[in-house]
């Protein structure tokens, strides 16, 4: 493998080399890389028929599965630049997606339609909408909506009938993908990763994690979630065999997923091994051929990674992190849970290779000193360029790093708290501000908190993450005066549910006059924190 090529082309070579090895496996049909590469390119030449120029924003809106990994390689070829859509998210959050990355061309399925139909209806402007499993427009059922819809209709047939298209002339600067994630605006921010940071990541991936193409990788997370990125690429760029998690009770409970497809690398985030603990599927002997899983995305508590390791003492397990602003992960910890400090999350790590990471301190940009508490900040080559079409965002988070004074020398701005230790393993602490994650998935307070307040009846909200029995979860308070709760909650819960994806929707909201606030009369966050907690575990 030419580790210098670009992530697709390197995928186009294993085409070359092993035609007839199975490329993605979905346990009831799978794709060889002859094919799979064959079927991207025919989607590239769409593409570029389209109109569609170097570095143009497709939006993909498909669930993980064999067409989604097509349109993610068919879009590379054609030279331009992914955004990958949640299916589950509300319509009016992908109609904003959509519109701030000026996507013309949306690559979809069948079975995506009618919810595509409904985010369209809320985006200004033309589109082109490919479907890759679909007939032509004219023998389609929905053919008037689309036609109203979109300025053009592409088929399976059209998409068949071309001719493969290879690799352009992407080089490292270009745009790779663009995933967006909550922002404090209310509107999610979109990060955007070059080709570059993303050959850097994937190969690091490749060759520490030896993937090879014996292996069958999972993948369990959304391709709108940057932590498929191992999955996808590192998997593809080995030559091995990608295995997409198809079923939603495969999402929560795993483990018959990763024993019938014979999985041998593991790629999630940690809370899912608390769903497997309590489903039972944590037993000694249960995976034999899982040889490596890795978790990123969350702190990892020591008794997790205790019970993983006991169903198969010889796997590995490796603790990554990283924000999507680094692509995806930056240190890596090989854990041994026979020394793990039972009374610290796992540690994060070291830096990958081509990353570097500091600690300054909590109220300066300084050094801190060993094991000294401090903000986390990160530079190298794995950087984003920063937030889509959002200088102001972009300045604010990424910054020159004042002791390196040459070109490129950035560093970005995490927002956690993190120390040295003595054995220069970075330990992760917490958070500056009010963003959290909660399975993995990175939220800002702050827009819950917006969606909540936006009701004419509240006063103010505030929002918090809770640990309630083994689970976190979202919780908010809203201050509201005279109005009847029951009705009040009925149409917040509604508000949450049509504004804010599922996982940042609050499982519980209490009420109160007025929430808690500081000597300088703002929110006081770890009081609003302290009576959340204090409310949810009284029940």
């Amino acid at each position: 493998m030419n580790c210098l090529a670009l992530i697709h082309r390197q995928i186009v070579e294993q085409a070359r080399t092993r035609p007839d090895h199975t490329a993605i496996d979905e346990g009831e049909r799978s794709i060889t890389y002859g094919e799979f590469v064959g079927k991207a390119g025919q989607l590239a030449s769409i593409i570029r028929q389209a109109g569609c120029a170097r570095n143009a924003r497709i939006a993909i809106f498909i669930e993980n599965s064999i067409e989604a990994y097509i349109a993610i390689l068919g879009t590379l070829c054609a030279d331009c630049c992914y955004v990958p859509l949640g299916t589950m998210l509300p319509s009016a959050r992908l109609a904003d997606i959509i519109q701030d990355a000026g996507s013309e061309v949306v690559v979809t399925v069948r079975s995506q339609l009618p919810a595509l139909l409904e985010v369209v209806q809320h985006v200004r402007g033309s589109r082109q909408v490919i479907v890759l499993d679909g007939p032509d427009e004219a023998e389609d059922v929905d053919s008037g909506r689309l036609n109203a819809a979109f300025t053009r209709v592409i088929g399976q047939r059209e998409v068949d009938a071309a001719s493969p298209l290879p690799p352009g002339g992407n080089v490292g600067e270009d745009l790779a993908y663009i995933i967006f994630t909550s922002g404090t605006t209310g509107r999610p921010k979109g990060v955007a990763i070059s080709h570059l940071s993303l050959r850097d990541f994937v190969n690091w991936a490749v060759e520490h994690l030896r993937l090879g193409p014996k292996d069958r990788v999972s993948n369990h997370p959304s391709i709108h979630f940057d932590l498929s990125i191992i999955d996808i690429f590192g998997c593809l760029a080995a030559g091995a065999t990608l295995c997409p998690v198809t079923r939603s009770g495969d999402r929560f409970l795993p483990g018959r997923f990763i024993s019938t497809m014979g999985i041998t690398v593991w790629v999630s985030v940690p809370s899912v091994l608390a769903t497997m603990k309590k489903g039972r599927q944590l037993k000694p002997g249960s995976y034999g051929k899982l040889r490596m899983s890795v978790f990123c995305g969350e702190a990892f508590a020591p008794e997790l990674a205790r019970g993983l390791q006991e169903t198969n003492p010889a796997m590995e397990i490796y603790n990554l992190y990283g924000p999507t602003e680094a692509t995806c992960a930056c240190t890596h910890y090989l854990v041994d849970v026979k020394r793990l400090d039972q009374t610290k999350s796992v540690p994060i790590g070291v830096p990958n290779i081509n990353t570097e990471l500091f600690v300054f301190k909590e109220d300066r940009d300084e050094y801190a000193e060993p094991g000294e508490i401090g903000r986390l900040m990160i530079g190298g080559s794995q950087l984003a360029y920063g937030y889509w079409g959002q200088p102001d965002l972009t300045a604010g988070a990424f910054k020159a790093n004042p002791f390196k004074r040459e070109i490129g020398g950035r560093m970005y701005e995490t927002g956690d708290l993190a120390f040295v230790d003595a054995q220069g393993v970075f330990q992760y602490v917490g958070r500056l501000d009010h963003q959290v994650k909660v399975h993995g998935y990175r939220i800002e307070l702050s827009e819950i908190e917006l969606a909540v307040s936006g009701h004419d009846d509240v006063v103010d909200a505030g929002a918090c993450v809770v640990r309630e029995r083994d689970a976190e979860i979202v919780v908010a308070i809203v201050a509201a005066q005279g109005v009847e709760e029951d009705r009040l909650l009925g149409d917040i819960r509604a508000r949450c549910e049509r504004m804010l994806p599922h996982y940042m929707v609050p499982k519980r909201y209490c009420f109160c006059d007025s929430l808690p606030q500081n000597a300088n009369g703002k929110k006081d966050r770890k009081g609003i924190a302290e009576l959340l907690s204090s409310l949810v575990s009284r029940g």
